[in-house]
């Protein structure tokens, strides 16, 4: 194990003000999706919106595809502290930690993570987490508002970061498993998101153009069960479900992932990032030992275990679980979100990550499997959820 260098330690110069307004409207790529809203920049829209408890804790997940608009490379960052859902109820969710937030780097604290990186006319897929401190007896909402605010970065010559600006997004009326149906067609690149560059800084106005036409490439056309990344492909091979002691329920995810890049790639998990909503909005954290055949991003360490040649494909192995489930019926299709991240190797031979990616994949139907070992612990996730709130009602 090596150390991980952070990139969220990088200096911000002096803010820029908003060139919006010298923005010439780009073509809309929402075609009047209610689940998509757009800027002269980018598109961004709803692949996936799921409702879930956990203990008392109320949770919506939200996937969000970011699309880029313009003929050059765009940096995207979080704002910290802005994302928020409402429900028709009026009760309030939040998002309550960074690790509720994947896919995308986070702007706060005078601090900045650059590695959401669009390439001209590529997308990239993102997470929030958000929870509300149900008490029992409040009446919950089932349609909701969500709204957040995403920030553009410049690199300038000497490394550091400029901030441009910001883009408050809001999206109206979700619902439990609203999805917008999407493609998973790329740019055939040669500039892939781990590899382009972004365009250098100035104060002079941007110019939007659209996109140079490319020849799209679907990775995961003809495959059933699959989520294309850009760099690499991931197939979901099985999904077992089983339960130990009669109360807790277990389900493991085999999946395939297979490099589609033309470039080796170090990949590994990112630690706690397994999210499983079912069709009754029952909410699964990961187990102790949550992932076999990759390496874990954890608490500035990376395992860098798990290495693909261009073409190549290896398999992992990926477990979840709902605890003290009782007589309540477990579900019949489950929605399974997890995070994986790019590795570098520096000649320092330290450990960069270059980039985290954010995978979806809706709707799937387990098969029974034989007698498990026992999970000794639920996953983190779900006792920071129920720490918090036991704590705000001191």
């Amino acid at each position: 194990m090596k150390s991980l260098t952070p990139s969220v330690a990088l200096a911000i110069c002096s803010l820029v003000p908003s060139a919006s307004a010298a923005h010439q409207p780009a073509a809309s790529v929402c075609a009047g999706d209610p689940l998509c809203t757009e800027t002269n920049v980018f598109a961004a829209r709803i692949t996936d919106f799921r409702t879930s408890t956990t203990g008392r804790a109320k949770v919506v997940t939200a996937s969000i595809r970011f699309e880029n608009k313009l003929n050059r490379t765009i940096i995207l960052g979080y704002v910290g502290g802005s994302g928020t859902t409402t429900d028709d109820q009026g009760n309030r969710y939040t998002i309550y930690s960074a690790d509720a937030v994947r896919g995308i780097g986070l702007i706060a604290s005078g601090r900045v993570d650059p590695k959401f990186l669009l390439a001209p006319g590529a997308f990239g897929d993102t997470r929030f987490e958000m929870t509300w401190g149900w008490s029992g007896r409040e009446i919950f909402g089932l349609t909701f508002d969500m709204e957040l605010t995403v920030r553009e970065m410049a690199q300038l010559p000497s490394g550091q970061f400029r901030l441009g600006a910001e883009h408050p997004l809001r999206f109206r009326g979700l619902a439990n498993a609203a999805a917008s149906p999407v493609s998973t067609a790329r740019p055939q690149p040669s500039a892939t998101v781990a590899s382009a560059q972004p365009a250098s800084s100035s104060s002079a106005p941007e110019q939007v153009e659209a996109p140079a036409h490319v020849t799209p490439r679907d990775n995961c056309a003809g495959i059933a069960r699959c989520f294309d990344s850009g760099l690499f492909a991931s197939e979901v091979l099985q999904v077992s479900s089983s339960f130990y002691g009669n109360r807790h329920h277990i389900l493991r995810f085999n999946v395939r992932i297979r490099n589609t890049s033309n470039q080796p790639l170090i990949l590994a998990s990112t630690y706690n990032s397994h999210v499983v909503v079912d069709n009754t909005g029952g909410h699964y954290a990961p187990t102790a030992q949550p992932v076999t055949g990759m390496g874990v991003v954890s608490r500035g360490k990376a395992d860098p275990q798990f290495v693909l040649s261009p073409g190549q494909s290896r398999n992992v192995a990926f477990e979840v679980i709902r605890r003290n489930t009782g007589t309540t019926p477990s579900g019949t299709s489950f929605t399974f979100d997890t995070s994986i991240e790019q590795l570098e190797i520096l000649p320092s031979q330290q450990i960069r990550s270059v980039r985290q990616f954010s995978l979806n994949f809706p709707d799937l139907t387990a098969s029974r499997m034989s007698a498990t070992a026992p999970a000794a612990n639920p996953g983190e996730a779900t006792q920071r959820i129920v720490d918090l709130f036991r704590k705000k009602k001191k």
